[in-house]
This record gives structure tokens, sequence and C-alpha cells, in this order.
């Protein structure tokens, strides 16, 4: 342990004293403990650390048996405070009223057995203070004398506690702030929310509407597609009418034309024969030819003419 003063800190953090450097309990207690029989001074051990952010302070101290009183039990304390000065001092006391607790008959005659007791309605407590009139008469000077220093460790004591109760007061305004500040936040973030909310809601609704949209338009396409399934069957009988009387005209027109052709090759045929079973076109060349018959002789009449060469 490194030694700093009177307080000597360990590496664990733990600082560990006696609390003999300044006028308190601690040295009340130690000139009480020496006049009983108690060989050295109490050990004090506490340590520091913050507890939600608030300076905490644990001390404890442990006081065994006098070697002259070994049947005593010992004294132990455990307490919390803000700094170690206070916490300090409020283990000192915490020592001293157990002590005249546990050793009244000790302490009857004892200035320090008038301090107050922890519990007001100690009988003990109560008979030493009806009886201090055989203190004073006793031991006048020593009486003021614990009466006075009692009295400024008190005054120490209450004066400590004050600044670490102020503290805490500013750290509690400071929390209180930060607290209202939160929770104005948190209602802003809550009128987001619902707002937020209305939004999501209105999005939802939309979406509902969307998808009826969209199903509708499905069953539309599933019907439109069925008609269009239903007009191109249409569609193709009528192609295949459409083929089959395509094929009907141009049988009909090839028809047509075959029957036109058939004729006029007849006609070369007949218009153009140089000569006729012997007879040759110089044997004409007297003959008158016959009268004819209209503008323009038909096929059938050119035909019988041509018949008729065999007369000649």
């Amino acid at each position: 342990m490194a030694a700093h003063g009177h307080v000597m800190r360990g590496t664990d953090g733990t600082s560990h004293s006696m609390c003999l450097h300044f006028e308190g309990f601690p040295a009340i207690l130690w000139d009480t403990l020496r006049w009983f029989g108690y060989q050295s001074p109490p050990l004090y051990a506490g340590r520091e650390y913050l507890e939600h952010g608030v300076q905490r302070c644990n001390v404890r101290v442990v006081v065994p048996p006098p070697p002259v009183q070994p049947h005593w039990p010992q004294l132990e304390v455990s307490t919390y405070g803000h700094t170690l000065e206070d916490t300090w001092e409020s283990a000192a006391l915490q020592a001293l009223t157990q002590f005249c607790r546990l050793h009244p008959f000790e302490v009857l005659l004892d200035p320090i057995g008038l301090f107050p007791a922890r519990d007001r309605l100690d009988v003990d407590w109560l008979d030493r203070v009806n009886n201090m009139e055989v203190l004073v008469t006793s031991h006048p000077q020593v009486t003021l004398s614990t009466a006075t220093r009692c009295m400024n460790a008190l005054y120490r004591l209450v004066e400590l506690q004050g600044r670490a109760m102020a503290v805490l007061a500013r750290i509690a305004v400071d929390t209180q702030e930060h607290l209202n500040t939160t929770k104005k936040d948190l209602v802003e973030q809550s009128y987001q929310l619902i707002q937020r909310g209305i939004r999501i809601s209105d999005m939802e609704t939309r979406i509902t509407e969307l998808e009826e949209e969209v199903t509708d338009m499905e069953h539309d396409m599933v019907l439109l597609a069925e008609e269009k399934l239903e007009v191109e069957m249409e569609l193709a009988v009528a192609n295949a009418h459409l083929d089959e009387h395509h094929a009907e005209l141009n049988a009909i027109h090839a028809q047509e034309q075959q029957g036109e052709n058939d004729p006029m090759e007849e006609e070369e045929e007949e218009e153009d024969p140089e000569e006729i079973e012997g007879v040759s076109s110089m044997d004409f060349e007297g003959v008158q030819s016959p009268p004819r018959v209209g503008d323009a002789p038909s096929p059938v009449h050119s035909a019988s003419s041509v018949g008729n060469l065999d007369d000649f």
C-alpha cells in the first residue's frame, strides 16, 4: 500500500486510516477505547466509487476486544456516505454508540455514557441521563470537555453531510431537468410515432385499395384473355372459310381461262390450213367468194365453212 499522509491507499483502491489526524468522532472513540484497555486505535477501511453516476463511499471498521477483556464482543460497523470524511465520522459515531450499548455498566460513571443512544427510549441511557448530576459533581471538567468535543464532532458531521446533501441536491436538480427534457422528447417522439402510425394506417388502406384494383384488373385480364381466345378461334374459322373460297375462285378462274384458251386454239388451227385435200390456194383465185353474213362470222360459221370445202 502506498502511504499518502495519514491515509494509506491500497492497490485495490481501498483507503486505510486511523483517522486521528483531525478532531472528530474517531478521536473521541479512540480516547474512550483506550480508557477501557484497548491497545491500538481502530483502522478504518474505506472505498470510494460511483453508483449511477453519483459518488459513494463505504467504510468498514472492526475493533477486536481488548487484551484485558477478551470476552467482550468485537465492534463491527459498515456504513455508507458521500466521501471518506463524512463516512469516517459516521462509522466512528456508530461504533461509539454500539460500545455504549454493549457495555452499559462500564459507561455508567463515564461522561461518554451521556452520548445520545440510537434508541431514545433505551432504559440504560435514560437512567444515565437522569443521574448526570453525579458525573457533573464528580467529574465536572471531563464531563464538560467530553460534551464539548461531542458537540463539535456533531457539528463537523452535520457540516460534511450538509455538503454531501448539497451535492446530491444539485445532482437531483440536474437529474430532474434531464428527466423533464427526456419526458418532453418522449412526448414529441410519441406524437411523431402517432403521426407515423396514422400515415402507416393510411398507407395500409391505400395498399388494400390498390390490391383490390389489381385483383379487379387481373380478373378483367382473364376475361379479356378468354375473349381474345374466342376471337382468335373465330378468326381461324373465318380464315379457313376464306381460304376455301379463294380456292373455289381460283378453280373457277382456271376453268374459265382453260375454256377461253381452247376455242382460240381451234380457230388458229382452222384458219391457217395451207392445203386441204390437195386443193391449193391457187385454185381459188378465179372463184368469187361467197357473200358475208353479218359483220363478223362466228367460230361456228367459220368451222362450217371450212367443212364445206369438201364440196369443191
